[in-house]
């Protein structure tokens, strides 16, 4: 999460899905992307905080570090949503950026 926040303001994080944006944010991911969808449709998303319970089966995904400096705003959040890593929640992050993303042709040329 720290490296979305590194581009803008992170949803939910700094921006809630349930302000106007937000709200439309979460409508179009819902639209658009297939793992979302299929969590509002087993009713595991939350679509205010964008925590999906228990998608991830075998527990928590992945075996990563959860105090690096720097995320203590994310993981006071998570807790207070009683997010729960080992009980195989996930949550929709995203960044909205602060300035355009822009690829220099000539640094990306086709191989």
């Amino acid at each position: 999460m720290l490296r979305y926040a590194n581009f803008g303001e992170v949803f939910p994080f700094d921006i809630p899905y349930i302000d106007d944006f937000g709200k439309k944010l979460m409508d179009f991911l819902l639209m658009h992307v297939t793992g979302i969808q299929q969590a509002a449709e087993k009713g595991a998303l939350d679509p205010y905080t964008g925590i999906c319970r228990g998608v991830y089966h075998e527990g928590k995904l992945g075996n990563y570090a959860t105090s690096i400096e720097g995320t203590e705003r994310f993981e006071q959040m998570l807790r207070r949503w009683s997010f729960e890593r080992d009980g195989g929640d996930a949550i929709v992050v995203v960044s909205r950026l602060h300035e355009p993303i822009s690829i220099d042709r000539h640094k990306h040329r086709e191989r």
